[in-house]
C-alpha cells in the first residue's frame, strides 16, 4: 500500500492529522465522553489529485478537508473546513473531490473498527513545491 503520492503534480501535498479521540454524546447529559482505548484511522491509500490544478499557483493555498471515515476504510463525506477565497475554489474542488477517494487502515476501539475521522491539510503553491512531493502521516 502506498501513500506517497508518485507521479503527481508537484506543487501540491498533503499532510494528514488522525483526530485523535472519539467523543460521543451521552443521551439525557449531553456530555461528551472519550474512549481510551480509541485508536484513529491511518492512510493506507492516497489517491493524489484526478486532475492538476487547471492554473499556476503562484502564492501558497492551504486548505483543511476532514473526512469522515467508515468502520471499513473508506470515506463517507468530506468537508472543506478552511475559509476559500472565491477565486480558491477550484482548488477547494480539487481538494475535496480527492479526499473522498482516499482509504485508510480503519479507527478501532476495543475489539472492533469503529467510524474516525481525519484532517487532510492540502497545500498548492510554491511553498508545497519547495516542501517535496509526498504525503506525511503524523501520529
Amino acid at each position: 500500500p502506498s501513500t506517497g503520492l508518485d507521479g503527481a503534480e508537484p506543487s501540491f501535498r498533503v499532510r494528514v492529522e488522525p483526530v485523535s479521540h472519539l467523543a460521543r454524546s451521552i443521551p439525557l447529559i449531553g456530555k461528551r465522553s472519550q474512549r481510551a482505548d480509541y485508536v484513529p484511522p491511518a492512510p493506507l491509500r492516497n489517491p493524489g489529485l484526478a486532475s492538476p490544478p487547471h492554473r499556476d499557483v503562484s502564492r501558497d493555498v492551504n486548505i483543511d478537508v476532514k473526512v469522515y471515515v467508515n468502520p471499513s476504510g473508506k470515506v463517507d463525506y468530506s468537508e472543506v473546513l478552511s475559509k476559500v477565497a472565491g477565486t480558491d475554489r477550484d482548488l477547494a474542488a480539487l481538494a475535496v473531490f480527492s479526499a473522498r477517494r482516499w482509504e485508510f487502515v480503519p479507527a478501532r476501539a476495543g475489539d472492533g473498527t469503529v467510524p474516525g475521522e481525519v484532517i487532510l491539510h492540502y497545500q498548492f503553491g510554491p511553498g508545497a513545491r519547495q516542501a517535496g512531493n509526498q504525503a506525511v502521516a503524523t501520529r
